[in-house]
Formats: C-alpha cells, structure tokens, sequence
C-alpha cells in the first residue's frame, strides 16, 4: 500500500510547492484520494486561469481513477478495473504507472481467460473454448499457452465433426511436438544460455513455417472437398504457428466468408420450417452474395424455398376451396399457377371453383327473375348447398 501511495505520489510532484498543495498531498499521503480531488477542483475553481491548479486537479483525478482501479482488481473485477485505468490513461498519456497498471490487468485478463478455455475445453464445450482462446489472444497476442489451447480445441472440433482418427492424432501430436516437445525445450535452451546463438530462434521458426504450410496446405484439400468449417479451423491453427503464411491470411479470409454463408443455409432452411419464406429468401440473399464455392448449394436451397412456399399456397387454397370461399381461392390458384405454369391439380381445382362462381352467379339471378316465391327459393337452396355464404343467401332463405 505505502508503494503505491508512493506511486499515485509522484503523480502529484508538482503539488509540493505551495501551502494548498501541501494540503492536497497531505490528503494524499492519508489515502483520502476524493478528498484531495476535491479540494483540488475547489482551487482550480478559485485560480480559472492558472494552469498549475488546473494540473493538480487533472492529476487528482488521475490518483481516484487509479486507487479505484486498484480496488475493482483487488476485488477481482478486471473489467472494471482496466476500465478506470484507461480513463487514467487518458488524462495521463504515457505515464509509466499507469502504464504498468494496465499491462498487469491486461495480463490477468489473459491468464484468467485462459484458465476459463481450459476449464471449457475440459468440460468438452469445445465452441466456447475455442472463443476464450481467441480473447486471451486479443489480450495477450503472443500468449502461447493460449495459442496451443486453441489449436488443440480446433484440432478437436474438426474430429467431432466428421474427421477421422488419424487426422485428430497426427495434429494433436504435431501440435504438441511444436508447442511442448523435447525440440522446442532444447531450442528454449539454446537460447537461454547461448542468447548470441541464433540457431535455437532459427529453428524453432523453421519448424512453425513447415508447420503452418502443412497445416495450410491440408486447409486447401478440406476447403475443395467443401469442409469449410473444419478448412477454417486448419488455416486458423496455421496462423498460429505462422502469422505471416499468406495462404493462411488469404484462405482464412475465404473460409470466414463461406462459413457465415453456410450458416445462411441453415438460417433459411429454418424460416422454410417456420413458413417464414420472406426471412428464408432474405437469408439466401445474404447468403448467396457471400459465397464464391456453394453456388449449387444456393440454387438447391431456393428450389427447396420455392418448393414449401408454392406447397404452402396449394394448401391455402384447396382450404378455402373447402370452406366454399371460392373467389379467394381462385385468386390462390391463379397466384401458384403464375410462379408454377403447373403445380399437382391446381388448374382443375380453380377451373371448379371457377365454374361453382359461375354456377352461383346464374342460380342467383334465376332467383331474383323468378315470378313466384317457390321457385325462388328452388334456386336460392341450390345455392346453398355447396355456397351457403354466396351473397346474402342465407339472409333470403330465413326471410321466406
């Protein structure tokens, strides 16, 4: 604690000049880091023009945002605690103690990232794991431990996924050799007590640079025979090992693009259960534009879409067919016969509709012409046998 208030010290050296600054280091040295604010905007207040006062306060407020972050990670709250210490970095660009301040939280933020993966990977949520190694990696780039988590939960993905054995055991020990083997302990060492020697670094990167090609080149074949996701996972892992291998770059940038428009593919086949045609056409769309490999994929899916969405129109009308609303399903069969030109006994079906319309329509004006109350109703019950709604049918037959 004393080194740190040392720390938040030096923030204000400048306030040691002068009877109120005094004061405020005073506050300072208590630990009373409001209060020292406080006070401190209460003098810029009263000097507006004087940018001595004007610092002390920027530095004041510096020295609350850093004892609050200091707390949040005493409490284990990282979050908030790199977020005080980037608002202190804001007002104080570059300082040093800030600076360790946030490369210390930035740290166990990875750590702790990576430890919840393995706890993940353990528990065989691969899909989870796999997205904790990605932010231990956001945190800490050249965080090993996490680069050879994630490789070895893509490794495992792709084997769940289809992948036969052999795959699953020539990568995990290929990864392994790479990352924990005997070659890469004796490269360490090599560096270590020869640090002039320049082989051990030359090697290890000579056998991450065959690694990645492989890797990359078994990406490409699994990218042909349209393994996309597990394609991904293969330049993904090459990456790892080589940030640098641009068939890797190119190929993951593809991947990414057919993955997301796979993902397109099973959205709409969804809508397409739901009868949700406009969401499930929509999602094609997106879909098809994203995508330079499943062309066919996309043709068959729309097939299938026109498919349900004309089954689901035939339905509708052979309904209100039986229901006697035969207007409206007439309009249903005209609609599927316009997209169709012919589609199971539509044309029949609204060739029959149209002639009970026809039917109705004559009945109708048979009965208004008639000249005696009885054949009146001769036509209107006609009607209603097989219309009962037509006009105002039912209305005429319970006046008479």
């Amino acid at each position: 604690m004393k080194a740190y208030r040392l720390a938040l010290l030096l923030l204000l050296a400048a306030c040691q000049a002068t009877e109120e600054s005094t004061t405020v280091s005073d506050l300072m040295k208590r630990g009373d880091f409001e209060g020292a604010l406080s006070l401190a905007q209460l003098e810029a207040a009263d000097t507006p023009d004087d940018p001595y006062h004007a610092n002390v306060e920027l530095m004041a407020h510096v020295a609350v945002l850093m004892d609050q972050g200091r707390q949040a990670n005493l409490d284990g709250d990282l979050a908030l605690s790199l977020e005080r210490f980037f608002e202190a970095e804001a007002l104080a660009p570059g300082h040093p103690v800030v600076a360790d301040w946030i490369t210390k939280v930035v740290s166990d933020l990875a750590d702790r990232t990576q430890r919840d993966a393995d706890a993940a990977l353990m528990n065989g949520n691969l899909e989870h794991a796999a997205e904790l190694y990605e932010r231990a990696l956001v945190f800490e780039p050249d965080f090993d431990a996490a680069k050879a988590g994630l490789a070895r939960t893509l490794v495992l993905v792709n084997h769940r996924k289809g992948l036969g054995e052999k795959y699953y055991k020539e990568g995990v020990r290929s990864l392994r050799e790479y990352w924990l083997g005997q070659a890469g302990k004796e490269f360490a060492t090599v560096e270590k007590f020869a640090p002039d020697d320049k082989r051990g670094g030359f090697r290890s990167e000579q056998v991450a640079v065959l690694l990645a090609q492989d890797r990359a080149l078994m990406a490409s074949d699994m990218a042909a025979a349209g393994l996309y996701h597990a394609a991904r996972n293969e330049y993904r892992i090459a990456l790892l090992l080589d940030e640098t291998n641009k068939t890797a770059q190119d190929g993951l940038a593809h991947m990414d693009k057919e993955v997301a428009a796979f993902a397109k593919l099973g959205e709409a086949e969804r809508a397409t259960l739901r009868g949700d045609f406009k969401g499930a056409k929509d999602a094609l769309v997106e879909g098809y534009s994203m995508s330079e490999a499943q062309s066919p994929d996309f043709a068959s899916a729309k097939i299938d879409l026109d498919e349900a969405r004309w089954k689901k129109l035939y339905q509708e009308a052979t309904d209100a067919e039986a229901d006697g609303r035969y207007e409206y399903a007439t309009k249903l069969y005209d609609q599927l016969l316009a997209e169709t030109g012919f589609f199971e006994d539509a044309a029949a079906r609204r060739q029959t509709a149209l002639d009970f319309i026809k039917l109705a329509d004559r009945l109708y004006g048979e009965a208004q012409a008639a000249k005696s109350p009885e054949v009146r109703r001769q036509k209107l019950e006609q009607i209603a046998i097989f219309w009962p709604e037509y006009k105002n049918v039912a209305k005429l037959l319970g006046s008479n």
